[in-house]
């Protein structure tokens, strides 16, 4: 009868033990995987915040006019001076 006891015990701290590893594991995971799809959205936002400023500022000095103007753009036509910050930053 009490082998019958210890064994149950050792079983049951076992399993215990082993759902205690696994959830660790599985929370490790997700965290993991959290972070590193933070880290990508975070980089990704950079490139495109440097890629906008980028465009701006070539369009901004009459260099890269492949897209349409924006509010505020310099009019070509009319050459009617830009208002925007940015403009006015590098007049």
């Amino acid at each position: 009868m009490c082998i019958g006891v210890v064994v149950v015990v050792v079983v049951v701290v076992v399993l215990v033990v082993v759902v205690v590893v696994v959830v660790v594991v599985v929370v490790v995971v997700v965290v993991v995987v959290v972070v590193v799809v933070v880290v990508a959205v975070v980089a990704v936002a950079a490139a495109a915040a440097v890629v906008v400023v980028v465009v701006v500022v070539l369009r901004e000095r009459g260099v890269c006019d492949i897209l349409p103007p924006t509010v505020g753009h310099t009019n070509r036509l009319t050459n009617t001076p830009s208002n925007t910050w940015l403009s006015l930053a590098f007049r």
